[in-house]
């Protein structure tokens, strides 16, 4: 049976993991002007909680 309440339902999930304080990788500037941009134009993304 699927226990999941919520869609941020984390109860499979360890509490070592949960309790975790989030950090953020750091982008190097180089590696991103390496990317070509025209990869990405006419592209928009919006999060589902933004359309909801």
């Amino acid at each position: 049976a699927d226990s999941k309440k919520t869609k941020r339902d984390v109860n499979n999930f360890d509490q070592d993991f949960t309790r975790e304080e989030p950090v953020l990788t750091p982008v190097e500037d180089a590696i991103i002007k390496q990317i070509n941009q025209d990869e990405f134009k006419g592209f928009s993304y919006f999060g589902e909680e933004t359309l909801s």
